[in-house]
């Protein structure tokens, strides 16, 4: 190789070795960029996870609540239901009653 070829190769690894250097501080300042952008999403998921998680709790005690009052709603229910059953059963019995007084006064008549 003659002394023209290696000046020239010499010139283009000095060159290649500054383009080098700025591809490299290129890459990190956007590195770094992204990286304080990742951070302040990560920020913001964890921020809207908690809120997520308190909204959670929250629904979780509404549901709790609501199934103790359907528990005393269902169990009034039933006693209500058996109260009625047993005016029911009054009722029928006046009404028998009634029926064989009726028949009792036509049969006098």
């Amino acid at each position: 190789m003659n002394e023209e070829n290696k000046n020239l190769i010499e010139e283009v690894k000095k060159h290649f070795d500054v383009k080098t250097e700025e591809v490299k501080k290129h890459f990190d300042l956007k590195t770094e960029e992204t990286k304080r952008h990742f951070d302040v999403v990560s920020e913001e998921l964890k921020s809207q996870f908690k809120v997520f998680g308190e909204q959670l709790a929250t629904v979780s005690e509404d549901v709790t609540m609501l199934k103790e009052d359907m528990d005393y709603v269902k169990s009034n229910l039933v006693d209500k239901s058996e109260r009625f059953k047993e005016i029911d059963e009054v009722t029928d019995n006046h009404e028998k009653r009634l029926i064989k007084l009726e028949k009792m006064s036509l049969v006098k008549a």
